[in-house]
């Protein structure tokens, strides 16, 4: 789909591995709670070094549109079983399916463009999983949308949203988590990390994490959206853990963990200590959210 900016879509990048049916699956239970359409976007590479040197250049073309086809049509017969059983409109999240010629990188920051979040299946293991790992990190860095990241066996209901809360200059992050659990309804665990050591990248407090002054501070980042959200029940947590341990361990029982990718500005685009502990070993779903160029939020 090429549309307009202001259909609102989610975007999941399918490549024919088991992450990306992994997030097909997902991402259709997000679609069907949010009420928006799914997108599965599949590139495929020719390359120009191929087009000069290979006489049947055509023929090999052929065949990765073929297999291309092939990954959508396996990741959108997920994505209508799990809209068959969805909770909320079963059977009516509407399932699209693109094919696209391009770099997946570049493709997808594209799509990203549009989107109301990007989803992306992690791979585990091998060479080919080092080198995706590089690129999923690059796309969560650079992408205009939220960044969804999905790994194999995710919970999918009953624990609830963890989110890190590094300071007040934040809120897009807490105000997704908190929309994200007042729609599912679900205990939002806000972890907020004090004294961050010598040479780290978060900013810390001066206070000990068990300190009144230190759950004072949280109580206020939190007031505007416990304000906005008055039905979601929030579990405060300050630790003198680093951020990214703590968000890892809560993690195990989450069904999602939102926390922002920290990473200063482009072109930079790399992720902050915080959010590239998360993302390499976060054990359940994890969205990334802002500073992106533009920030979306899921309808109350």
């Amino acid at each position: 789909m090429s549309g307009p900016s202001d259909h609102r879509h989610i975007v999941v990048g399918i490549d024919g591995s088991r992450g990306a049916l992994n997030a097909a699956a997902w991402a259709t239970e997000i679609a069907a709670l949010h009420r928006v359409p799914l997108r599965l976007l599949c590139v495929h590479d020719p390359s120009e070094h191929e087009r000069e040197v290979e006489p049947h250049h055509g023929e090999h073309e052929r065949q990765r549109a073929q297999d291309a086809h092939r990954h959508l049509t396996e990741a959108a017969d997920v994505a209508r079983h799990v809209a068959a059983s969805a909770p909320t409109r079963p059977g009516n999240t509407e399932i699209r399916m693109e094919m696209r010629a391009g770099t997946s990188f570049t493709t997808l920051l594209e799509a990203a463009d549009a989107a109301d979040l990007l989803v992306l299946g992690a791979r585990n293991g091998s060479s080919s999983g080092s080198e995706s790992l590089v690129t999923t990190a690059a796309l969560i860095a650079r992408a205009a949308c939220p960044v969804a990241v999905v790994r194999a066996g995710f919970r999918r209901t009953g624990g609830p949203v963890v989110t890190g809360v590094r300071s007040e200059c934040e809120p897009d992050v807490l105000h997704y988590a908190f929309r994200y659990a007042h729609r599912r309804g679900t205990l939002l665990r806000a972890v907020h990390c004090v004294l961050a050591g010598p040479g780290s990248s978060e900013p810390g407090t001066e206070h000990a994490a068990g300190s009144n002054e230190a759950r004072d501070l949280l109580d206020t980042w939190l007031e505007p959206d416990e304000a906005r959200f008055p039905d979601v029940v929030v579990d405060p947590i300050t630790t003198e853990t680093p951020a990214d341990v703590a968000l890892v361990r809560y993690s195990s029982s989450a069904e999602l963990v939102v926390v922002g990718r920290g990473a200063p500005h482009p072109p930079r685009g790399i992720l902050g200590r915080t959010a590239t502990g998360v993302f390499m070993h976060a054990m359940c779903p994890v969205i990334f959210v802002g500073p992106h160029r533009r920030d979306r939020y899921p309808r109350a």
